[in-house]
Protein backbone atom coordinates (compact mmCIF):
# COMPACT_ATOMS: atom_id res chain seq x y z
CA UNK A 1 0.00 0.00 0.00
CA UNK A 2 2.85 2.62 1.35
CA UNK A 3 4.34 2.17 -2.52
CA UNK A 4 0.67 2.81 -4.22
CA UNK A 5 0.56 5.80 -2.15
CA UNK A 6 4.07 7.23 -3.03
CA UNK A 7 3.41 6.87 -6.84
CA UNK A 8 0.21 8.61 -6.28
CA UNK A 9 2.18 11.23 -4.56
CA UNK A 10 5.12 11.26 -7.04
CA UNK A 11 2.35 11.47 -9.89
CA UNK A 12 0.65 14.59 -8.04
CA UNK A 13 4.29 16.27 -7.57
CA UNK A 14 5.19 15.57 -11.65
CA UNK A 15 1.64 16.87 -12.39
CA UNK A 16 2.34 20.59 -10.11
CA UNK A 17 5.44 20.78 -11.82
CA UNK A 18 3.80 20.63 -15.33
CA UNK A 19 1.50 23.43 -14.10
CA UNK A 20 4.08 25.70 -13.41
CA UNK A 21 6.68 24.78 -16.10
CA UNK A 22 3.17 25.70 -18.39
CA UNK A 23 2.90 28.99 -16.35
CA UNK A 24 6.35 30.01 -16.69
CA UNK A 25 5.88 29.48 -20.46
CA UNK A 26 3.21 31.61 -20.42
CA UNK A 27 4.92 33.91 -18.74
CA UNK A 28 8.25 33.85 -21.44
CA UNK A 29 5.61 34.30 -23.79
CA UNK A 30 4.15 37.11 -22.57
CA UNK A 31 7.25 39.09 -22.09
CA UNK A 32 8.45 38.76 -26.00
CA UNK A 33 4.93 39.95 -26.87
CA UNK A 34 5.69 43.10 -24.42
CA UNK A 35 9.02 43.44 -25.82
CA UNK A 36 8.00 43.54 -29.51
CA UNK A 37 5.53 45.86 -28.12
CA UNK A 38 7.55 48.54 -26.25
CA UNK A 39 9.91 48.12 -29.82
CA UNK A 40 6.92 48.90 -32.08
CA UNK A 41 7.17 46.00 -33.23
CA UNK A 42 3.71 44.71 -32.42
CA UNK A 43 1.40 47.45 -34.99
CA UNK A 44 4.56 47.42 -37.44
CA UNK A 45 6.32 43.81 -37.96
CA UNK A 46 8.66 45.32 -40.29
CA UNK A 47 10.35 47.89 -38.88
CA UNK A 48 13.79 48.50 -38.58
CA UNK A 49 15.45 47.90 -35.14
CA UNK A 50 18.81 48.15 -33.94
CA UNK A 51 21.32 45.65 -32.78
CA UNK A 52 20.46 46.24 -29.22
CA UNK A 53 16.68 45.99 -29.89
CA UNK A 54 17.57 42.69 -31.77
CA UNK A 55 19.31 41.41 -28.92
CA UNK A 56 16.93 41.77 -26.22
CA UNK A 57 14.12 40.32 -28.68
CA UNK A 58 16.28 37.47 -28.94
CA UNK A 59 16.89 37.31 -25.38
CA UNK A 60 13.10 37.10 -24.89
CA UNK A 61 12.59 34.69 -27.59
CA UNK A 62 15.43 32.34 -26.05
CA UNK A 63 14.22 32.85 -22.71
CA UNK A 64 10.42 30.97 -23.73
CA UNK A 65 12.26 28.45 -25.95
CA UNK A 66 14.39 27.08 -22.81
CA UNK A 67 10.18 27.75 -20.32
CA UNK A 68 9.13 25.34 -23.59
CA UNK A 69 12.04 22.70 -23.43
CA UNK A 70 11.50 22.68 -19.86
CA UNK A 71 7.56 22.11 -20.44
CA UNK A 72 7.91 19.27 -22.78
CA UNK A 73 10.71 17.60 -19.88
CA UNK A 74 8.33 17.67 -17.38
CA UNK A 75 5.33 16.66 -19.67
CA UNK A 76 7.15 13.95 -20.90
CA UNK A 77 8.07 12.85 -17.08
CA UNK A 78 4.18 13.47 -15.97
CA UNK A 79 2.75 11.27 -18.79
CA UNK A 80 5.46 8.53 -18.45
CA UNK A 81 4.33 8.19 -14.55
CA UNK A 82 0.54 7.70 -15.62
CA UNK A 83 0.79 6.13 -18.76
CA UNK A 84 -0.17 2.40 -18.64
CA UNK A 85 1.87 -0.41 -19.54
CA UNK A 86 3.61 0.06 -23.14
CA UNK A 87 2.47 -2.27 -25.98
CA UNK A 88 5.07 -5.08 -26.58
CA UNK A 89 6.82 -5.28 -29.60
CA UNK A 90 4.61 -7.91 -31.37
CA UNK A 91 1.70 -5.86 -31.07
CA UNK A 92 3.38 -2.49 -32.04
CA UNK A 93 4.64 -4.50 -35.86
CA UNK A 94 1.05 -5.78 -36.32
CA UNK A 95 -0.61 -2.36 -35.58
CA UNK A 96 1.99 -0.68 -38.22
CA UNK A 97 1.58 -3.45 -40.70
CA UNK A 98 -1.97 -2.97 -40.84
CA UNK A 99 -1.50 0.54 -40.99
CA UNK A 100 0.94 0.77 -43.62
CA UNK A 101 -1.61 1.57 -46.52
CA UNK A 102 -2.72 4.34 -44.59
CA UNK A 103 0.71 5.72 -44.03
CA UNK A 104 1.48 5.71 -47.30
CA UNK A 105 -1.50 7.28 -48.74
CA UNK A 106 -1.30 9.55 -46.50
CA UNK A 107 2.44 10.31 -45.76
CA UNK A 108 4.09 8.95 -48.15
CA UNK A 109 5.79 6.12 -45.95
CA UNK A 110 7.10 3.68 -48.01
CA UNK A 111 8.75 1.30 -45.49
CA UNK A 112 9.03 1.35 -41.80
CA UNK A 113 11.72 -0.31 -38.59
CA UNK A 114 11.68 -0.24 -34.79
CA UNK A 115 14.98 0.72 -33.79
CA UNK A 116 16.34 1.52 -30.53
CA UNK A 117 15.14 0.08 -26.75
CA UNK A 118 12.31 -1.46 -28.20
CA UNK A 119 14.54 -3.78 -31.65
CA UNK A 120 17.11 -4.73 -28.60
CA UNK A 121 13.82 -6.07 -26.51
CA UNK A 122 15.03 -3.54 -23.63
CA UNK A 123 12.76 -2.04 -20.56
CA UNK A 124 9.03 -1.24 -22.68
CA UNK A 125 7.80 0.67 -19.57
CA UNK A 126 10.78 3.14 -19.64
CA UNK A 127 11.66 4.17 -23.12
CA UNK A 128 9.89 5.62 -26.30
CA UNK A 129 9.46 3.97 -29.31
CA UNK A 130 12.02 4.58 -32.24
CA UNK A 131 10.67 4.30 -35.69
CA UNK A 132 12.92 4.64 -38.51
CA UNK A 133 11.21 5.61 -42.26
CA UNK A 134 11.75 6.32 -46.02
CA UNK A 135 9.09 8.18 -47.42
CA UNK A 136 7.87 9.17 -51.25
CA UNK A 137 6.93 12.73 -50.78
CA UNK A 138 8.86 15.65 -48.88
CA UNK A 139 7.30 15.99 -45.48
CA UNK A 140 7.15 19.51 -43.87
CA UNK A 141 5.13 20.30 -41.10
CA UNK A 142 2.90 16.70 -41.82
CA UNK A 143 5.93 14.91 -40.04
CA UNK A 144 5.11 15.95 -36.80
CA UNK A 145 1.21 14.95 -37.94
CA UNK A 146 2.91 11.93 -39.17
CA UNK A 147 5.00 11.11 -35.47
CA UNK A 148 1.93 12.22 -33.39
CA UNK A 149 -0.37 9.99 -35.26
CA UNK A 150 1.62 7.36 -34.80
CA UNK A 151 1.84 7.87 -30.83
CA UNK A 152 -1.95 8.39 -30.66
CA UNK A 153 -2.39 4.86 -32.53
CA UNK A 154 0.44 2.85 -30.51
CA UNK A 155 -0.33 4.40 -27.43
CA UNK A 156 3.60 5.29 -27.22
CA UNK A 157 5.79 8.16 -27.29
CA UNK A 158 7.12 7.86 -30.75
CA UNK A 159 10.48 9.23 -31.84
CA UNK A 160 10.77 9.22 -35.90
CA UNK A 161 14.00 9.26 -38.11
CA UNK A 162 14.64 9.18 -41.91
CA UNK A 163 16.46 6.58 -42.80
CA UNK A 164 18.89 8.87 -44.46
CA UNK A 165 19.68 10.35 -41.11
CA UNK A 166 20.56 7.03 -39.20
CA UNK A 167 22.83 6.04 -41.81
CA UNK A 168 24.59 9.11 -41.46
CA UNK A 169 23.94 9.44 -38.01
CA UNK A 170 23.57 6.87 -36.05
CA UNK A 171 24.62 3.37 -38.58
CA UNK A 172 24.85 1.20 -35.22
CA UNK A 173 20.86 1.18 -35.10
CA UNK A 174 20.10 -0.09 -38.47
CA UNK A 175 22.10 -3.15 -38.06
CA UNK A 176 19.48 -4.12 -34.73
CA UNK A 177 16.49 -2.56 -37.10
CA UNK A 178 13.24 -4.87 -36.82
CA UNK A 179 11.35 -3.72 -40.06
CA UNK A 180 7.73 -3.96 -39.91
Amino acid sequence: QPAVRDNSVNKQQAYETVRGRLREWQQALAQVDEVRARLGMAENPGAAIGPDAVAEIRRAENRALRQWEELQDAVERWSGMVSESRPPLPEILKTLRANMPVLEAKYGVTSLAVIGDYARGDDYESCRLDLMFEYNIPLGYEFISLQDDLGDLLGVKVNMMSKSLVKEKYPRLIEGAVPV
